[in-house]
């Protein structure tokens, strides 16, 4: 402190005397800062807090949408072991049918008796009645009795009849039986019809 400036830098205070430098109230030092001070502040904490949680809220870890989406739901049973009690119910099912079928067959039910008719003769005895001759044959394994359906027609197709014909015997497997049956033929023209015109379906009756 001097009451005249001694060089460069003094400066005059509001006593009007002089004061060297670094007594200048600009030229203060801070105050110091001592260690473990949060020089950030709030602010800092509050720029933070949203990542922290952000993080919190992260997921650790990410489950398999394919196992999520088999495993059946709480509370409720699980289908695996029951449809494979159902599958093998199912071929259980089929393996009786299929053995039921060959018994019935072996046995003479279904197609173990089968018939095949031919026409062997034709003959007009007036202009509407036709005596047909059929011969049927046991083609199947287990005897049976005949029953056959005869249809007729001209070659032009405009005189036509239907008739039926049973075995009065069963027939054994291989054995041929001969039957006659009367037709009644339309628009008089029994004589009209041939061998060849003539349709015969047998079954086992």
């Amino acid at each position: 402190m001097s009451d005249v400036s001694r060089g460069d830098g003094w400066w005059q205070a509001s006593d009007d005397r002089w004061y060297p430098p670094e007594e200048h109230p600009d030229l203060r030092p801070a105050p110091p800062v001592h260690q473990g001070d949060d020089v950030a502040g709030p602010a800092a904490e509050d720029d933070q807090a949203p990542v922290a949680k952000a993080e919190a809220a992260a997921p650790t870890r990410v489950r398999d949408q394919y196992a999520i989406g088999d495993a059946p739901l709480r509370g409720q049973p699980s289908t695996v072991g029951g449809g494979i009690r159902r599958g093998r119910a199912l071929a259980l099912v089929a393996v009786v049918v299929v053995v039921i079928v060959v018994v019935v067959f072996r046995a003479g039910g279904g197609h173990g008796t089968n018939f095949a008719g031919v026409v062997t003769g034709v003959s007009a005895t007036d202009a509407h009645t036709l005596q047909v001759e059929v011969v049927a044959k046991n083609t199947g394994h287990n005897p049976g009795t005949p029953t056959c359906t005869v249809d007729v027609s001209s070659p032009g197709g405009q005189d036509t009849g239907t008739g039926h014909v049973t075995g009065t015997k069963a027939l054994q497997p291989g054995q041929e039986g001969e039957y006659l049956t009367n037709l009644t033929i339309t628009n008089g023209g029994a004589h009209n019809v041939q061998v060849s015109g003539a349709v015969v379906d047998c079954s086992d009756s």
